[in-house]
């Protein structure tokens, strides 16, 4: 399938000392990568789209999820709500100097949320392998930006809609250690969820609905 790339790099705005970027790209079935030169990429594997769909990168101004600061810019991925068949790898740039205090790249995580909306879903975040910038897979485009806590030990928590109905989990850093409750809905509607610290699996108190999960997270680790 024949390729069109339109790439026009922006000047920077809203304070974001980054170069931002609007770029369309055709991607065919055989799959390929939409990427600019600030280290944001779409990565789309052979196979996960049916048929093929120009995708489009452009910056767009978003208030970030409570209790979070931007450390990169928010993109818009294009078109809204496109799903792929298998989970695509999404790169987004970030600014060393956003970070706060006590806080370090690796509490770096990508939200994302329907255009227009602050009904954010925290992803799983891993450094990439190219300058500075985080990355995360999923299956759908919509709106996607990089945050970290506003300060070290603050829990920063998010909400969503799985296969089986809602999600929620928080996360923190707190004296260097990763704190993480997570929940998601089982069989019979009822919300099954576990705390991480450092990784290491801990129970969890019973959680009726997502409005609880920051009572939950406190229970887990200040209670």
């Amino acid at each position: 399938m024949k390729t069109t790339l339109l790439l026009a790099l922006l000047a920077a705005g809203c304070g974001d000392s980054q170069a931002q970027i609007n770029i369309t790209k055709t991607i065919g079935t055989e799959g390929g990568t939409v990427d600019a030169t600030d280290g944001t990429s779409l990565n789309v594997p052979m196979g996960a789209l049916s048929m093929g769909a120009a995708i489009t990168i452009s910056p767009v101004t978003v208030t970030p999820p409570p209790g979070t600061v931007l450390v990169g810019p928010a993109y818009d991925f294009e078109p809204e709500g496109t799903q792929f068949q298998t989970p695509v790898t999404i790169t987004l740039p970030y600014d060393p100097a956003k970070i706060p205090s006590g806080l370090s790249n690796k509490d770096i995580v990508i939200y994302t949320a329907p255009r227009g909306t602050t009904t954010y879903s925290a992803l799983f975040t891993q450094l990439a392998t190219g300058g500075n910038t985080v990355s995360t897979q999923t299956t759908h485009l919509s709106v996607y930006l990089p945050a970290t806590p506003a300060a070290a030990c603050m829990p920063v928590c998010s909400t969503g809609t799985g296969s089986g109905g809602p999600t929620c989990g928080c996360t923190a850093t707190c004296n260097s250690q990763q704190e993480v409750i997570m929940c998601s809905t089982g069989s019979g509607g009822m919300l099954f969820c576990y705390c991480e610290l450092n990784h290491q699996t801990m129970s969890a108190p019973t959680v009726s609905d997502c409005s609880q999960i920051q009572s939950a997270f406190n229970a887990c680790f200040t209670g």
